[in-house]
């Protein structure tokens, strides 16, 4: 979640991008993340991002009284460059 006041700026890009170089350099093949549907920007950063939407799950939370879906993504890394690929990897291997 970034503040109102700081969005705009490119930081939640930044911030999943270190992210994903941080895990990637630790070795972890594949992220993976879920986001509430009526989080449209997020989703688009996400999508932009290259991370792959494999489900949704349709109670997943309830906001302001009302019950919202979820949606699941993962995207593969390339493990010890320190960055994500845009190619599918198997992460069992």
């Amino acid at each position: 979640y970034l503040a109102p006041y700081a969005r705009g700026h490119g930081l939640a890009r930044m911030l999943v991008t270190r992210v994903e170089e941080r895990a990637a350099a630790l070795g972890h093949r594949v992220l993976n993340l879920d986001v509430r549907e009526t989080q449209a920007t997020a989703i688009a950063l996400f999508e932009a991002l290259g991370y792959v939407h494999w489900g949704t799950h349709p109670f997943y939370a309830r906001v302001n009284g009302q019950t919202v879906s979820g949606r699941y993504y993962f995207k593969p890394l390339e493990p010890g460059r320190g960055r994500a690929t845009g190619t599918l990897l198997d992460p069992t291997q």
